[in-house]
């Protein structure tokens, strides 16, 4: 069911990274801070996945 928003945040990641270093000036930064957004708000998801996987192995222990 996720798999379609998985292959459009990889395609968004891909654009951005190819924009945040093959490009100059404005776009180039504007990639880079977009990148980096992308970057902390999967990282969170990753967290979350991982703490409730945490609580439930404590739970199950």
């Amino acid at each position: 069911m996720g798999e379609p928003w998985i292959e459009q945040i990889r395609q968004a990641g891909s654009v951005l990274l190819e924009l945040s270093q093959n490009q100059d000036g404005a776009i180039k930064e504007e990639a880079s801070i977009q990148l980096t957004r992308l970057f902390d708000v999967l990282s969170r998801l990753d967290s979350k996945a991982t703490d409730e996987l945490v609580f439930k192995s404590v739970e199950d222990g």
